[in-house]
């Protein structure tokens, strides 16, 4: 039986999470702006909660979907009783491995409140209950990956009398760029399990970690298996399916594949950032340990024309490019980044770093499929805490 954090702290069960006895009175949703046409979900869930990362607004479905780790809404409520009617496409709910998993937090605490895993295609989950009216701040975010699995928000609701206001937006923004470190996987795991995304923590990685000790809202564009010029591959040959310049460039590409939906251009302009962090190169790094030099000759190649990409969209950002934990072959590949970065850097792009994470130790343990520990993450967020407060004076 696996065990959520809430359950391990004494929160609500699953069960008493889904009891919806007692049923919310009043909704701040509305069904339409006019007749026949349906109102975009954004635009009305907006009213009433902030939207976090990369998300879908999705008509068809009447939801915002949320597919990309730390995606999801905060809200600051007064009532009773706040609901979220939740709704899931058939493949992230068919699997019971791959299911998407939500946190929610209380009142900014560091433990979430509870842990939810998203387990049928319409689900309604009480976000906060109390026998009488109190204010809390609420933000509910994905702690599973975008390849797994989504979800959509379709409308919060609450009892009569019960108020709900966007949360402000932080003044600091980073981007995160990354492959399975990122998202978490297996951080909760342990060698010799197989993949779950019960035990894939995004809201404790080193990236989501980073974020919650600065303080700043996160975009983080994630995907397990991922590369720069290639992603995961067992031949000698590159994997090229679906590369970090595809990812980064689809506003969210695991969500539009499984609703087949078009697939959306991302709108660099809408986040913003003043720090973007690169940690990507562990997957590359499968092929050209086979392919040799002229296989990490295609990799700085295609990491130089994904930091011009980065540089045209965010020209005042500081871009730091990390790599790690190391393997043998993967810091051959940082010592490449770290030779392109200082090349810019001297060609005149000044806000431009390298920092390298160094392997797991025995005392860290690793997780599923020898991927970081939560201990790793937390190493890995005080460094790069540490970097980026200095560097950005934060």
């Amino acid at each position: 039986m696996i065990v959520s954090d809430t359950e391990k702290t004494g929160g609500q069960t699953q069960g008493e999470r889904q009891n919806t006895a007692d049923e919310p009175t009043a909704s701040v949703t509305t069904s339409a702006t006019a007749a026949h046409v349906p109102e975009d979900p954004a635009v009305r869930l907006q009213r009433s909660c902030r939207l976090l990362g990369r998300c879908l607004s999705d008509s068809r479905s009447d939801a915002v979907w949320f597919s990309f780790t730390g995606a999801g809404f905060a809200l600051d409520f007064t009532g009773c009783r706040l609901e979220a009617r939740l709704t899931a496409d058939v493949e992230s709910v068919r699997d019971a491995d791959r299911r998407p998993w939500l946190c929610i937090y209380l009142d900014d605490e560091e433990t979430p409140a509870q842990t939810v895993c998203i387990d049928r295609r319409e689900m309604t989950v009480t976000l906060f209950s109390a026998d009488g009216p109190r204010h809390v701040r609420i933000r509910a975010v994905k702690r599973s990956e975008a390849s797994a699995s989504s979800f959509g928000l379709r409308e919060l609701v609450c009892d009569s009398g019960g108020t709900m206001r966007r949360t402000q937006p932080s003044a600091r923004r980073i981007l995160f760029l990354g492959d399975s470190f990122t998202c978490g996987y297996g951080n909760e795991g342990a060698p010799g399990e197989s993949f779950s995304t019960a035990t894939e923590n995004g809201c404790e990685t080193f990236a989501a970690r980073t974020a919650r000790a600065l303080a700043a809202d996160t975009q983080m564009v994630c995907w397990s298996g991922i590369g720069v010029y290639s992603s995961y591959t067992t031949t000698a040959e590159p994997n090229r399916t679906l590369c970090m310049a595809d990812l980064y460039a689809r506003q969210d590409y695991g969500g539009c594949r499984r609703l087949i939906l078009p697939q959306q251009a991302a709108d660099p302009a809408g986040f913003s950032p003043q720090a973007i962090v690169i940690d990507l190169g562990t997957n590359d790094a499968s092929y050209t340990v086979r392919a040799g030099d002229a296989g990490r000759r295609q990799f700085i190649a295609a990491y130089a024309a994904l930091l011009d990409t980065l540089r045209r969209d965010a020209p005042q950002a500081w871009i730091f490019c990390t790599l790690g934990p190391l393997t043998e072959e993967s810091g051959r590949l940082f010592a490449l980044i770290r030779e392109l970065t200082d090349a810019r850097r001297a060609a005149g792009d000044t806000r431009i770093c390298a920092l390298s994470f160094p392997a797991a130790t025995a005392e860290e343990g690793l997780g599923t499929d020898d991927h970081p520990s939560r201990k790793t993450h937390g190493r890995m967020a005080l460094a790069l805490t540490e970097e980026i407060r200095m560097r950005l004076c934060w």
